[in-house]
């Protein structure tokens, strides 16, 4: 089966981790890459048959196009360049995430603090600040309504102009959690 790549470079962490939920969610499609780079942009990288990583690249290109800063789907990609993309890890589907991003450490850290001691979430992930132009995000796992009050808490724990994006995402791709 040839496959083909799709790749698109988002100027927000949150946001590059939701829009990547929705193009896995509305096409057939296998996540390589899912990650932050720098500075302090986020990367997502699919793979599959190129109507369907047309269909999830142009979804996002024409209803979600915010923070996009470029894309592109390069059909017919070599398999040795598909290869050395995969990876994957085991981890437990969790009920949702919440992804918090903040421009600095600092205000990171403080909501952070707050949405762990305020939510009944985990921790899932958190990087703070290094390789992605002095960014900060987590990312909190738990029960809808958990992971609700973790977002509000830490969006109402900071100053305003310090948030970047937010988001909550409900039944999690398995994609998005793998390459988490």
């Amino acid at each position: 089966m040839v496959k083909s790549l799709g790749v698109v470079e988002f100027s927000s962490i949150a946001k590059g981790i939701e829009t990547g939920d929705k193009m896995v969610k509305a096409a057939t499609v296998d996540v390589l890459m899912l990650r932050h780079i720098c500075p302090g942009k986020f990367m997502i990288i699919l793979s599959g048959d190129i109507g369907d990583v047309n269909e999830a690249v142009n979804s996002i290109i024409t209803n979600d196009k915010d923070k996009v800063i470029e894309s592109t789907v390069i059909s017919n990609a070599h398999e040795e360049l598909i290869s050395s993309l995969r990876k994957r890890a085991a981890f437990k589907i969790t009920e949702a995430i919440g992804v918090f991003e903040a421009a600095t450490v600092t205000s990171a850290l403080i909501a952070l603090d707050l949405a762990l001691k305020k939510a009944s979430v985990t921790l899932f992930k958190v990087v703070l600040g290094n390789g992605i132009g002095g960014k900060s995000y987590f990312v909190v796992t738990g029960a809808v309504s958990s992971v609700e009050e973790a977002i509000k808490t830490a969006t109402n724990s900071i100053n305003p102009k310090k948030l970047i994006y937010k988001t909550i995402i409900p039944s999690p791709s398995e994609d998005i959690i793998n390459n988490l």
